[in-house]
C-alpha cells in the first residue's frame, strides 16, 4: 500500500483525497475476501475499490501511478482474471480504475489528459500507445513443469480510460445526453484531436480496442460539427488537416486530417452502443450516421433564403452546402461498406452481412445523437429512405468489382435528405434544388473514393 501511494505522490494531484472517501466495503476488501489469488500489489487494487464506492475529490483525482517509464510494467499483474458481472467490482488495474473515477469530474479529466498547447504533457500518449494493459499472468504446463506464459488483458481493460477520454474530450460525464453540436474548450479539443492522431499512428486508426469504441463514438458525435466539416472538405486546411486545433477559448475545434478521422470512425463503428426496442444491436456507426444526417440538414438550412422567383436558377449557397454534404456522406457510406466487407467483424462473432448492417434505428438511444433545430429535424423525419440500403448497394458493387470511380449509386439517401429539406423551403423539384443534388453527387464520389483509399477498401 505504501509503495502504491508513494508512486502516485510523484505527481501534482492526489489519487485519494483525504476525508472524501466513504469507507463502505473497506473491511471486506481489506481482508481480501473475494479477491482471489490477487497479485503483488493487491493493496493498490483495494484502495481503488474503496474510492470507486466513495466521493470523488473533484479534479484532484489522478491515475499516474505507473507512468514512470522505467517502472516494472507488470506492477499491477494478477494471477487470474477479475472481470464481468461477478468479479468486475475488483479494481484489477488501479490505473484504469482511477481513470474511471476521474471521468466523474470532466474538468479534471480534461486537465489530466490535455497535452497542452506546447504538447509537453505525454499522459495521453502513454495511456494510448505505451502502457502495458496486459495485467493477467498466465501459466502453461508441460508435463509436470509449470511455465510462465504471456500476459493477457481481461475484458475490462481500458474501460476506465474510455470513460476518462469521453469526459475529457466533451466536458461531460460519460453517457450524458447530447445537445446541439457546439464548439469546445481548447483543452477538450486538444484531447479529442490528440486521441484521433495517436490512435491513427501508422495508419492504424481502424483497429481500436473494444472497450474504447463506444465512449469514443459518443465523443465523436459530440464533435459532429467538426467531423462534418472534415468529412465534407471545408475544415481548415482540408483534407490534410493541421497539427493543432483551430479557435481559442471555448470556441475551439479539431482539425485532424480526413484520412485519420475516417480510419478512427471506422475503428469505433462496429462497437455496440446499445439495443433498440426490438432488442437488435445499435452500432456506433448507426449513431454516427444519424448524427451526420441531422447536422447535414441543419447545415444546408443555413443556405440563403431566396424568393420563389429565384428557384428557376441555381442558388450558390445551396450548391456549396450540398457539395459539402455529398462529400461527407460519400465518406460515411464508404465506412459502412468497409464494415460489411471486413472479415474482422465475422471473426469476432458480429452479425452477418445483411443483418449486421440492416438499419435498426436508434429509438431510445436518441440521446447519443446530437440535437438540431425544428426545421432540420422536420427534414430528417420526412427523409424516410433507409440509408443502410445505400451502404449495401455500395458493398455489392465493390464485391462484384463493378464500381467505377464515376458512379454514385449510393447517393439515394443523400438526395432524399436534400429533397426533404428543399420541401421545407417549398423548393422541392425546383431547378435550384435539382442543381444542388447534382453538386452533391459529384462530391459524393470524391468523398467515397477518398475514404476507400484511406480504408484500403478496394483490394
Amino acid at each position: 500500500m505504501a509503495e502504491f501511494l508513494q508512486a502516485t505522490a510523484r505527481f501534482p494531484t492526489a489519487l485519494f483525497p483525504v476525508g472524501e472517501v466513504q469507507a463502505d466495503g473497506f473491511d471486506t476488501v481489506g481482508r481480501g475476501e473475494g479477491v482471489g489469488a490477487g497479485g503483488d500489489d493487491a493493496d493498490g487494487q483495494a484502495v481503488v475499490v474503496v474510492e470507486q464506492g466513495g466521493q470523488v475529490g473533484g479534479d484532484r483525482a489522478a491515475a499516474s501511478g505507473d507512468q514512470d517509464h522505467g517502472k516494472d510494467p507488470d506492477i499491477w499483474d494478477l494471477h487470474g482474471k477479475f472481470e464481468g458481472k461477478d468479479d468486475g467490482w475488483f479494481a484489477n488495474d488501479p490505473v484504469d480504475g482511477a481513470l474511471n473515477i476521474m471521468s466523474r469530474d470532466p474538468d479534471g479529466a480534461t486537465g489530466y489528459l490535455d497535452p497542452g498547447a506546447d504538447g509537453k504533457n505525454d499522459r495521453l500518449e502513454y495511456l494510448l500507445k505505451e502502457r502495458d494493459w496486459d495485467t493477467v499472468n498466465t501459466t502453461e504446463w508441460t508435463g509436470n513443469i509449470e511455465r510462465t506464459g504471456d500476459d493477457t488483458a481481461d475484458t475490462d481493460a481500458r474501460k476506465g480510460l474510455g470513460a476518462a477520454l469521453e469526459a475529457g474530450a466533451t466536458g461531460q460525464e460519460p453517457g450524458t445526453p447530447l445537445g446541439k453540436p457546439e464548439l469546445h474548450s481548447e483543452g477538450q479539443a486538444r484531447v479529442m484531436q490528440s486521441t484521433i492522431a495517436l490512435l491513427d499512428k501508422g495508419a492504424a486508426g481502424d483497429t481500436i480496442d473494444e472497450n474504447l469504441k463506444v465512449p469514443l463514438g459518443r465523443a465523436l458525435n459530440d464533435y459532429t460539427a467538426d467531423t462534418h466539416a472534415i468529412l465534407g472538405g471545408y475544415a481548415p486546411n482540408s483534407p490534410v488537416g493541421q497539427d493543432h486545433i483551430a479557435g481559442s477559448g471555448d470556441s475551439a475545434s479539431i482539425t485532424n486530417s480526413k484520412e485519420s478521422l475516417l480510419r478512427v470512425m471506422r475503428g469505433v463503428s462496429d462497437g455496440v452502443i446499445g439495443t433498440n426496442s426490438e432488442g437488435d444491436p445499435v452500432r456506433v456507426f448507426d449513431s454516427l450516421y444519424e448524427g451526420q444526417r441531422r447536422y447535414a440538414a441543419e447545415y444546408v438550412d443555413t443556405g440563403r433564403q431566396v424568393p420563389q422567383s429565384s428557384l428557376t436558377e441555381n442558388v450558390t449557397s445551396w450548391d456549396v452546402r450540398s457539395r459539402h454534404v455529398g462529400e461527407a456522406f460519400g465518406g460515411m457510406n464508404a465506412i459502412g461498406t468497409d464494415m460489411v466487407l471486413d472479415d474482422r467483424d465475422t471473426e469476432v462473432g458480429k452479425i452477418n452481412d445483411q443483418a449486421r448492417y440492416a438499419y435498426h434505428g436508434v429509438g431510445a438511444l436518441a440521446n447519443t445523437i446530437p440535437q438540431v433545430g425544428d426545421i432540420a429535424q422536420r427534414a430528417v423525419d420526412a427523409a424516410t429512405y433507409e440509408w443502410s440500403k445505400d451502404v449495401i448497394t455500395e458493398k455489392e458493387n465493390i464485391a462484384r468489382a463493378e464500381v467505377s470511380k464515376e458512379t454514385a449509386s449510393g447517393i439515394t439517401g443523400t438526395n432524399d435528405l436534400i429533397d426533404s429539406w428543399a420541401d421545407t423551403r417549398n423548393a422541392k423539384d425546383s431547378e435550384a434544388a435539382e442543381n444542388a443534388k447534382g453538386e452533391a453527387k459529384q462530391s459524393y464520389i470524391t468523398g467515397r473514393e477518398e475514404a476507400y483509399s484511406a480504408l484500403r477498401t478496394r483490394k
